[in-house]
């Protein structure tokens, strides 16, 4: 394939990439984030790469808990596409996460509260459903990014083939 060179080849590109037909249980899952925080050093903005390591912390800790110890020592992580959206809106990630099947969605759903508490910005609004190909067209819209490029957060992005 050849490199996208248009913003709407490389949103057509994404799409693709974004392929749920390999999720079992695919969910749409909206996470806010806390436009600061407050440390003994003062006020702490929050900047988009401390929005990707606060979303690498969640998706460690989610994983720790959903992943056997092997899978998860091995480097494994929960198939996860997300994207950051800060322009205009309070910031927040749109994921596409795949729930195991041995997990039911109420026991999953209090999982992803509790993981995305314990990082440092997490915000208490969240919102989980089931989705389809519609949330991945929602999520890599243009609207509400900064820099579409930019807002696809590929270093939180894991696919289904390297992950559960």
């Amino acid at each position: 394939m050849q490199p996208a060179t248009t913003l709407k080849e490389y949103r057509s590109a994404t799409r693709a990439m974004f392929d749920l037909s390999s999720f079992n249980n695919p969910l749409a899952v909206t996470l806010t984030l806390k436009p600061f925080t407050y440390s003994q050093q003062g006020i702490n903005p929050l900047t988009p790469d401390l929005a990707s390591q606060n979303l690498r912390h969640f998706i460690k800790q989610l994983s720790r808990k959903i992943l056997m110890r092997s899978q998860f020592r091995s480097g494994r992580r929960i198939p996860c596409y997300p994207a950051y959206e800060s322009r205009d809106v309070t910031p927040h990630y749109h994921l596409a996460l795949d729930r195991p099947d041995h997990i039911s969605l109420e026991g999953f759903t209090g999982m992803v509260a509790v993981a995305w508490h314990k990082t440092q910005f997490g915000n208490r609004q969240i919102d989980i459903r089931p989705c389809d190909k519609g949330w991945i067209r929602y999520i890599t819209k243009l609207r509400t990014k900064d820099n579409f490029i930019n807002s696809i957060d590929w270093n939180n992005c894991h696919r289904p083939d390297s992950a559960v």
